[in-house]
């Protein structure tokens, strides 16, 4: 029997369902807004159903916009397989599939269209969602396997200050909830950098440049590429930094990874950016006995276990 489901009942449906989901986890929608992976329960990431796909509208338009946010894209194809998403410029559907049931609505996967805006969708269970099934299948086959998102994260991180301006006039208005979506508790992989060499301004500038990345952000550049192959997105990692002016001191900083980005320069090729969530300042001696209890020796980067992140986190203290 078709459910029809009203604003308020969009987002907790889609958040039971792809909880319950086991073998199917289908998606497609033009727009894609920032975190909207959190409209889902977070058991797709920590027991992702067997066949998952997403299907998105990525072109320079749709991204220049606001409408396609290529760092959310990333995020899920770093967290499943590439290959699970692909891009269509041509649809306007929104469909959201989890095993033998199917969503059919005008929600769009983004903040404002589960929280603000009065949308509405109709539940189809069981044999009733196998057209819905046979639809994405057809739209699966026609869409496009995505190669490369430097070009179009470049793009969005240009246009984003002109899109705030815009953004600024209607934020001053004020705006009614129907739903508020339930932030995730991140299962973040955590990683130890150790920096002993400053870079130059001129490869700072450079790879801002280039990569239209925020100032605001901390920069980290020529890491291994081993490293920068397993870094995602949200990944939490503790900086030690020994460039300071202060010799005897090293600065840390625990962070969350923004971004990261493939950048030719006389320093490396191997990037990423951070946003700070604490710092603090240890002596060299503590430094070498904190490294001896975490077992990390001298090298300069790798991804810790439990005990190590746990021992790190409390040298923030």
């Amino acid at each position: 029997m078709a459910k029809f489901l009203s604003e308020k009942e969009l987002y907790p449906t889609i958040l039971k369902n792809s909880a319950n989901a086991k073998n199917i986890f289908w998606v497609c929608s033009p727009y894609l807004g920032l975190d909207s992976h959190e409209f889902f329960s977070q058991k797709i990431i920590e027991t992702p159903p067997k066949d998952i796909r997403f299907v998105f509208r990525l072109n320079k338009l749709s991204v220049s916009r606001g409408e396609v946010n290529p760092h959310e894209i990333e995020y899920f194809m770093e967290h499943f397989r590439s290959s699970s998403i692909r891009t269509n410029d041509a649809f306007h559907s929104k469909i959201y599939i989890f095993d033998n049931s199917a969503l059919v609505t005008s929600a769009n996967l983004s903040k404002s269209a589960f929280q603000t805006n009065i949308e509405a969708g109709v539940l189809l269970q069981q044999g009733q969602a196998k057209k819905a099934k046979s639809f994405f299948e057809s739209l699966w086959k026609i869409s496009k396997p995505i190669r490369n998102l430097d070009g179009y994260k470049t793009a969005w991180n240009k246009a984003k200050a002109k899109r705030k301006t815009v953004e600024n006039q209607y934020s001053k208005r004020p705006v009614t909830l129907h739903t508020r979506i339930k932030p995730w508790n991140y299962v973040a992989n955590k990683w130890f950098m150790r920096i002993t060499k400053k870079m130059t301004k001129k490869t700072e500038n450079t790879i801002y440049k280039d990569t239209g990345w925020a100032r605001k952000f901390g920069l980290i550049a020529d890491i291994e590429r081993k490293t920068f192959e397993s870094l995602r997105l949200g990944d939490i990692v503790y900086i030690f930094d020994f460039t300071g002016r202060r010799k005897n001191v090293v600065k840390i900083e625990e962070a969350r990874i923004k971004d990261k980005r493939y950048k030719e320069t006389d320093e490396g090729n191997y990037h990423f950016i951070y946003e700070k969530i604490d710092g603090s300042t240890i002596k060299k001696n503590e430094f070498n006995q904190l490294m001896k209890k975490a077992k990390l020796g001298k090298i300069d980067e790798k991804m810790l276990d439990r005990k190590q992140a746990n021992i790190l986190k409390k040298a923030m203290a």
